[in-house]
């Protein structure tokens, strides 16, 4: 054996075939179960883009899900394709609602499905995915199905909780809550149902929920920064939608702090103005800084897995490795406050 190569190692090349297969499987069969689901209806002969668009995606959060499971020792693929379709049909859903409450008009590269047929339509579809999910894990282990609910609730508890959101420098707290619930739930379950299907302890199946929830905050806070610094072609959803609906996300939120430094209390800051603040380079300094250190605390929050490596597959998948932040002998904003 290369003195440079482990047991590990090789279980990881081989693990990241295994855990792409899998993947593979799942999205054929997400779209085996969606085209059977609306077949009955006139949309796939409507709207056939905006259809195959429901089973369309990366698919992270089932990536996650399985190489989480393959690092803990499952072994059942056919279990693990049927709840890594399950947690997708869960985010597709919570995406067609989304774009209901925020009047998104892209998704997936194609129209949003609301703005393509009706609201009407898009919450009875978006309903029946989330019926569709379960129905995908029916007869599997009830832990699982009991963690796929309640991500979905606390997914929807977050959503609830956004009016209340604010711009006021002890608002983070509260920000990254919202995150947590919104993002981080149905990540935490991923890892979670990874656990359970592996056979893992109560206990363990608990840390990797922590953890996930962690890694999917980590994730929202990268994709709070590309809507206002990314390109709406290359993310094939709109662009800048937080911004629009004065909705604050942490950039943003970083953006305010600096722009009302020296003035008390909440004011009026031009979407112009935050939009050219939240653009700048420190503000992605900032979020690389607080993602590395939700990764961090993930990664000192998981269990000892049986492959390593496949575990590291599995947070690479929801949080890539990237060049780390710039370091900083003092974390302080504009305004003088540390950042996290």
């Amino acid at each position: 054996m290369d003195a440079h190569r482990t047991p590990d190692s090789d279980c990881a090349e081989g693990g990241a075939a295994h855990v792409s297969r899998i993947h593979a499987a799942t999205a054929d069969y997400l779209r085996e179960l969606t085209v059977h689901r609306f077949a009955s209806t006139p949309l796939p002969r409507q709207h056939p883009e905006v259809i195959a668009a429901l089973a369309g995606g990366k698919h992270l959060r089932a990536r996650a899900f399985i190489a989480t499971a393959l690092a803990y020792g499952a072994r059942d693929e056919r279990l693990l394709r049927e709840v890594a379709a399950a947690i997708e049909l869960i985010h597709t859903a919570s995406l067609v609602h989304d774009d209901i409450l925020d009047d998104s008009s892209l998704r997936r590269g194609v129209p949003a499905l609301h703005a393509a047929t009706s609201t009407g339509t898009a919450v009875l579809v978006g309903d029946s995915l989330v019926a569709l999910a379960f129905e995908a894990a029916v007869g599997r282990a009830g832990e699982v199905t009991a963690a796929l609910a309640r991500a979905f609730g606390e997914l929807c508890l977050g959503q609830l909780s956004e009016p209340e959101l604010g711009w006021a420098n002890d608002a983070l707290p509260a920000l990254e809550r919202y995150g947590a619930l919104k993002t981080g739930a149905l990540f935490g379950a991923a890892l979670e149902c990874g656990g359970i299907v592996a056979g893992r302890p109560p206990a363990e199946c608990a840390m990797l929920r922590t953890a996930g929830v962690r890694l999917g905050l980590a994730f929202q806070l990268e994709d709070d920064l590309l809507d206002v610094q990314g390109d709406a072609a290359a993310l094939g959803k709109d662009h800048g939608a937080d911004l629009r609906n004065g909705i604050p996300t942490y950039p943003l939120w970083l953006a305010y702090r600096a722009l009302t430094a020296d003035r008390a209390g909440e004011v009026a800051i031009t979407p112009g103005e935050l939009a050219a603040t939240a653009n700048s380079a420190w503000i992605a300094d900032r979020t690389a800084q607080r993602v590395a250190t939700l990764v961090s605390e993930a990664r000192a929050t998981v269990p000892q897995p049986a492959h390593a490596r496949l575990l590291e597959i599995a947070i690479q998948t929801v949080v890539p490795a990237t060049v780390p932040p710039t370091p900083h002998p003092t974390e302080t904003l504009p305004d003088g406050s540390e950042t996290p």
